[in-house]
């Protein structure tokens, strides 16, 4: 509420940065997900992937945060969903979670509209009053938790 287009114009090249970077360390992700063993055989380095991966994500955070506030569990929800239709592939992993963090978003945005008509309930707070249960039942089900991972 409040963000106008302009204000999201500075942020563009530090989203940019941050998307190609995780893009860019999907392959060295999918091998770090064989053990540091698997990932060194590779040829990819854990510890230098680990510190790239941090940095992106730090950065993509930073600039979600600075537009929209702080969003509770999208970003816990979002990957398991994506982790379960997509399988292994980090990748697919990325590209989905993106776009299921978007679409629970919007869905919640909506709602927030309408629980409480005609005032507007924080998204955050509708995040986290949904998020939190869902979360739960995700981490619990042995089934959810373990979707899409090698065994």
């Amino acid at each position: 509420a409040g963000v106008e287009t302009a204000d999201l114009v500075p942020l563009l090249p530090l989203v940019a940065l941050g998307l190609l970077t995780a893009l860019g360390c999907a392959r060295p992700l999918s091998a770090l997900g064989l053990g540091d063993d698997g990932a060194r055989s590779l040829g990819h380095h854990p510890g230098r992937i680990r510190l790239v991966v941090a940095a992106a994500v730090s950065l993509l955070a930073g600039c979600a945060v600075a537009v929209a506030g702080p969003i509770a569990f999208l970003g816990l929800l979002a990957p398991y969903a994506a982790r379960a239709l997509s399988g292994p592939r980090m990748t697919a992993q990325l590209v989905l979670s993106a776009l299921i963090a978007a679409d629970i978003m919007i869905l919640a945005d909506i709602l927030a509209r309408i629980v409480i008509r005609p005032w507007e309930t924080p998204v955050s707070v509708l995040l986290a009053f949904v998020g939190g249960p869902l979360l739960v039942w995700i981490a619990r089900s042995s089934r959810l938790s373990t979707a899409g991972a090698e065994a």
